[in-house]
């Protein structure tokens, strides 16, 4: 019974989004809510049920997580940044509360003037706040919920907003469960919509060192859909991720890019108390970047 109310929740979730959703491609404010939080998450195709550091971004992890600090810097094209710090603290043995900072520094841009003439230069950046709380409701369900708060600030002009996010897990036994969520919903911004994204998720461990990742994401606002494959194998210590995604949506792109651009790999080393993760995420002739988290358990 639980598993239908679960269900009917997140298929209610989906239609509302859908009836309120309205835009196009880069009609979205906010995109850095798109950016994956966790190198882990990002060489596995930007995928958020596959490990503890998934917590970051998907509240129903939460409450598998123990004490734990999770550190992400990723180095992008130009002068920009990115950084991540989350800290999660269990409540009890079924529930816990997780608090994350996302900054992301977009750099020094130039100023210019009606008529061309430089200006100068100004700075941009944008910073997430979020509290989370996941519950396992029993031995097979897990959810969660993450109240968002958000700011822009471009030169001298500032922004913000209120986002929230839904998810959870359920296990059909301890090697193949499934995930559903709905992230980055809330009102409009400056007349712009949140990037909005509903996911559905499953995981399968198809040995003791392996395990395969299917995921499926809508943004609607954006008009974008992706099927997403991914998959970890691990050698004692050492993890290997790669990930791919596969556009159910066709833009025009260029398609001599496009398959460097939807590929994702990583590497990770776990210990029982530290992990340190790397993500490679080429995007064609933009550039590529490198992305790197720190997860330490106490």
């Amino acid at each position: 019974m639980k598993i239908k109310i679960l269900s009917v929740f997140f298929l209610l979730a989906f239609v509302s989004v859908k009836l309120l959703a309205g835009g196009g491609v880069g009609s979205t404010a906010f995109q850095v809510l798109t950016i994956p939080m966790t190198a882990s998450d990002a060489a596995l195709s930007n995928t958020n049920i596959s490990s503890i550091a998934s917590a970051t971004s998907n509240p129903s992890v939460i409450p598998f997580s123990p004490y734990s600090l999770i550190v992400t810097h990723a180095v992008h094209i130009e002068n920009t940044g990115y950084s991540v710090a989350c800290f999660n603290v269990p409540i009890n043995k079924n529930s816990g509360i997780g608090v994350s900072i996302v900054y992301f520094d977009l750099g020094s841009l130039t100023r210019m003037s009606e008529t061309g003439v430089e200006q100068g230069t100004f700075g941009a950046s944008d910073k997430v706040v979020s509290l989370s709380y996941g519950l396992k409701v029993n031995q097979t369900i897990s959810a969660g919920v993450s109240v968002k708060y958000l700011q822009q600030e471009i030169d001298t002009v500032s922004y913000s907003a209120f986002a929230g996010s839904l998810s959870g897990i359920y296990f059909i036994n301890e090697t193949f469960y499934f995930g559903s969520g709905l992230n980055n919903f809330g009102s409009q911004v400056n007349g712009f919509n949140l990037p909005t994204n509903f996911y559905f998720s499953v995981i399968g461990n198809v040995s003791d060192a392996s395990s395969v990742i299917a995921q499926f994401d809508s943004y609607y606002n954006d008009d974008i859909s992706d099927f997403k494959l991914a998959a970890e194998t691990k050698f004692e210590n050492l993890k290997f991720r790669i990930g791919y995604k596969f556009p159910l949506i066709k833009n025009e792109v260029d398609n001599t890019t496009e398959f460097i651009s939807n590929l994702t790999a990583g590497l990770g080393l776990d210990f029982d108390f530290l992990s340190v993760d790397y993500a490679w995420l080429p995007k064609g002739d933009v550039g590529t970047t490198h992305m790197f988290t720190l997860v330490v358990k106490f």
